[in-house]
């Protein structure tokens, strides 16, 4: 005999408002930094520093936040039963079964390229460089290795350079799986009559093996998605 089931749901929500970075540094949760010599900030100093404000902001340029959850469930059951002598039988069953759930989230920034971004590219003697349109380079790179234009957190959604945030945007993603394995050997019989009935008995051996992971996007792990809570 035998039995097998497979599911798979998939769901997403509509979009919220952009991922909010409640703080760069530690008290934002994330490890941003916004060097000193960053051509947009205007403080002179380090952010985060002892000295430096407070900064706010949302990805508002990287697009709304939004989620796929997708979970996946197999069940396989099979065995072999049959008769040992009259009215006693045996049952021989191997259970299988495993679950995942998967959940992408988009809308939030690599944060370890946002920091990489904010630091400036300069020339031998210290001072800015800048592409042909005039913007200020940083040290971040395209796929290309062309370094692209320093990225503004202060500034209004619209000015920050298109490939720039194409390099910062990120899907990150979450995980988990549960996986089951049963195997079961089972005998009845009904070995002879007593005053209230038929006495009947079971006996049987069963071994088990479960497990359960988990995993996360490298971003998530170490703090650095950008407006995502790290895990």
């Amino acid at each position: 005999y035998g039995d097998f089931l497979y599911s798979q749901t998939t769901n997403g929500g509509s979009g919220l408002a952009p991922s909010p970075i409640a703080g760069v540094g530690p008290g934002g949760g994330n490890t941003l930094v916004v060097p000193a010599n960053n051509p947009y900030n205007l403080f002179g100093v380090a952010i985060p520093s002892a000295t430096a404000p407070a900064v706010r902001t949302r990805t508002n340029e990287l697009g709304l936040r939004t989620s796929l959850n997708e979970t996946n469930t197999w069940r396989f059951v099979g065995g072999l039963k049959g008769d040992l002598v009259e009215d006693y039988c045996w049952d021989l069953s191997f259970n299988y079964a495993r679950a995942s759930a998967t959940q992408t989230i988009l809308g939030g920034g690599n944060g370890a390229n946002m920091n990489t971004a904010m630091m400036p590219l300069l020339d031998a003697a210290g001072n800015y460089t800048y592409n042909a349109a005039g913007r200020p380079l940083s040290m971040l790179q395209d796929s290309s290795g062309n370094n692209l234009p320093v990225y503004d957190i202060f500034a209004a959604p619209g000015f920050n350079d298109p490939a720039t945030l194409d390099a910062l945007k990120v899907s990150l993603f979450q995980n988990g799986v549960t996986d089951l394995r049963d195997i079961s050997f089972r005998v009845r019989g009904k070995p002879f009559e007593a005053p209230g009935g038929r006495l009947a008995f079971a006996l049987g051996v069963n071994a088990r093996r479960e497990s359960v992971s988990a995993s996360v996007d490298g971003l998530f792990a170490v703090g650095d998605g950008a407006g995502i809570a790290g895990a």
